[in-house]
């Protein structure tokens, strides 16, 4: 069977006269479909505007009217029984007028990755193949295709209280370019791999008070080598750097993409304890710490990156806990001990019991002055460090109250606030709430108005209010 879903928008103005008397529109097309019982599924996205200050004037929002680039694409995934393929079509409009397009992203026309998932058996030899095929286009710049193959195999060890993974595989990828400005139209890299990856599982049962407790003792190592390979000279079509954080630690490659491949001789050590209820199987508590030890500098960089000399990663730490019900707590912090800086921090709440009432808070930073990141803005120094309180609060049985509130700590000045209300019956719902944001880095604010009718089994009529609370209310979900 199949299952889909499309959604079209469509907005409007005739002869606006603060635009030369054009029409100005924007148009979009949101399609979702799964079919073969869920083993295939096919996305788009097709979206127009009308010009470049479209979003500006219109947006709505600050990430709406900072909007660099519209896209568009197509993509579908199929999950047979040993193999694995994605396809992506993909291209941008250029709606910010200041950007070339030779700065802007590249247009995948188009992309196909395949990839094995064969099940993992112990002490039997694991195979594992993944091809990339892609062609590249940017207009000014240097385009082409790109085939890249990743074969590796490795003799698992799977036990319930241990698994060992030693691989070995090689990642190589050509090169068949155009518009390269005289150099030379062909090239490739090819760069072998070796790993070890080693987690123990230990737990111990204990009592607290009356409960049952089982908590679990999991350390992980991760050893990884692959050597450097010169890659000065090739594209950068889709390559960058993860953001670090903890799932980081135990990667092939610290690229995104696979324009590059990071040289390595490091030790990731890892440690994760699990505290869970035996009579619900509930986890409420969960703490990880990690941190990457690394052997020799890492070469490989992106261009006008320098090379990475520390000896140590940052440090990595998670804490998520559900001591009871309804209430869920996360923290995040990555310590940096090269500079003793703090590199990023953060901690959410959240109170989300079944009648709808949804309470979340937050605090975030991101900054190193005085153990704080620092951004380098006409020669001063700045942190990001915020505060964020949403909620919907049912007020009847009909009707809810929306809120959110977003607060910059260091600028000592609200970036956003949202007020409004929910109200639905047994046949039809509105939503209507207003938004007063800044607009952009000067930081004068802009105030929107948001709607939303819909008879229930039938549609809707107005501005997408469902879909900008699923973005902005962590944990919303619309009730009709």
């Amino acid at each position: 069977g199949q299952e889909f879903h499309s959604e079209v928008d469509f907005d409007y103005l005739p002869n606006d006269a603060l635009s030369d008397d054009q029409d100005r529109y924007f148009a979009s097309l949101k399609h979702a479909q799964a079919f073969d019982e869920g083993r295939g599924h096919l996305n788009a996205l097709l979206q127009n505007v009308s010009d470049t200050r479209y979003f500006e004037d219109f947006g709505g929002s600050l990430g709406s009217s900072s909007q660099r680039f519209l896209d568009r694409r197509i993509d579908a995934t199929y999950l047979g029984h040993s193999m694995a393929v994605n396809g992506i079509l993909q291209s941008y409009q250029n709606v910010d007028e200041t950007i070339p397009e030779a700065y802007g992203p590249y247009k995948r026309l188009p992309q196909v990755i395949a990839q094995t998932v064969f099940p993992e058996y112990n002490l039997r030899p694991h195979f594992r193949m993944l091809s990339d095929v892609a062609y590249f286009e940017r207009a000014g710049t240097v385009s082409g295709g790109r085939i890249g193959l990743e074969p590796s195999v490795s003799l698992p060890f799977i036990k319930p209280w241990f698994t060992l993974r030693p691989l070995v595989g090689v990642r190589r990828t050509d090169y068949f370019l155009s518009d390269t400005g005289g150099a030379s139209t062909t090239d490739a890299r090819m760069a072998p791999l070796l790993s070890v990856d080693a987690q123990l599982f230990a737990e111990r049962r204990f009592e607290m008070g009356d409960l049952p407790i089982l908590q679990t003792f999991e350390p992980r190592a991760f050893y990884l080598l692959v050597p450097n390979v010169d890659q000065d000279n090739l594209p950068v079509f889709d390559s960058g750097l993860y953001d670090f954080a903890f799932n980081m630690l135990f990667l092939e490659n610290r690229f995104a993409g696979r324009d590059r491949i990071g040289d390595a001789n490091q030790l990731a050590l890892a440690l994760t304890s699990r505290f869970l209820n035996l009579e619900t199987g509930r986890e409420f508590l969960r703490t990880s710490l990690g941190q990457i030890h690394y052997f020799r500098d890492r070469s490989v960089t992106l261009p006008d990156v320098p090379v990475e000399t520390d000896a140590t990663s940052e440090l990595v730490a998670e804490v998520a806990a559900s001591p009871v019900e309804n209430w869920s707590a996360r923290a995040t912090l990555q310590w940096d001990p090269n500079n003793n800086q703090t590199e990023k921090a953060a901690l959410t709440l959240r109170y989300a019991p079944p009648d709808g009432t949804l309470v979340n808070a937050a605090y975030r930073l991101r900054g190193n002055v005085n153990g704080l990141i620092t951004n380098s803005i006409a020669g001063q120094t700045q942190t990001i460090e915020q505060t964020d309180l949403s909620f919907r609060l049912p007020f009847t049985e009909n009707l809810s109250l929306i809120g959110r509130w977003s607060y910059s700590l260091e600028g000592q000045d609200s970036l956003e606030f949202v007020g409004g209300v929910e109200f639905e019956t047994c046949c039809w719902g509105v939503r209507v709430f207003s938004r007063r944001y800044i607009r952009d880095i000067e930081g004068n604010f802009e105030n929107a108005l948001f709607m939303q009718a819909e008879l229930k089994g039938l549609g809707g009529l107005g501005s997408s209010a469902s879909s900008f609370l699923r973005r902005n209310l962590p944990g919303y979900e619309p009730l009709f």
